[in-house]
């Protein structure tokens, strides 16, 4: 009997199926953020994108906008307006069918996003 090693060849698989769920997430996150956002001048809802980070297979929906972390989580004298955690609940069931849909059911993925505990 000879034993094979495949491990590479499904790491890579895995690894693979994990890019096109994150990359299948990423619209409707970013269009629902976009929707939610707050509207002064319209620059912080402009500027809401999605980005992947290849190496740890990580999403990241954000604002390079110097105030948008303000926004979402408040100040002392500014109530939160949150727009990028409501636009990720309400997309859990569509990322929930990304995965799925890449084969990727039960795999015990990382159930955090963008470190601010919401379980997917």
């Amino acid at each position: 009997m000879k034993i094979e090693r495949h491990t590479d060849e499904v790491s890579e698989e895995i690894r693979s199926r994990c890019l096109a769920a994150l990359l299948g997430c990423a619209p409707g996150i970013v269009k629902s953020a976009k929707r939610i956002s707050p509207i002064r001048t319209g620059l912080l809802r402009r500027s809401i994108q999605a980005d992947v980070d290849f190496n740890n297979l990580t999403l990241i929906v954000g604002s390079q906008v110097p105030y948008a972390g303000y926004v979402e989580n408040g100040t002392s004298k500014m109530s939160a307006r949150p727009y990028l955690r409501p636009g990720l609940m309400e997309n859990k069931a569509n990322i929930r069918r990304m995965f799925m849909l890449a084969g990727l059911k039960g795999i015990g993925l990382a159930e955090t996003a963008s470190g601010l505990g919401v379980e997917i």
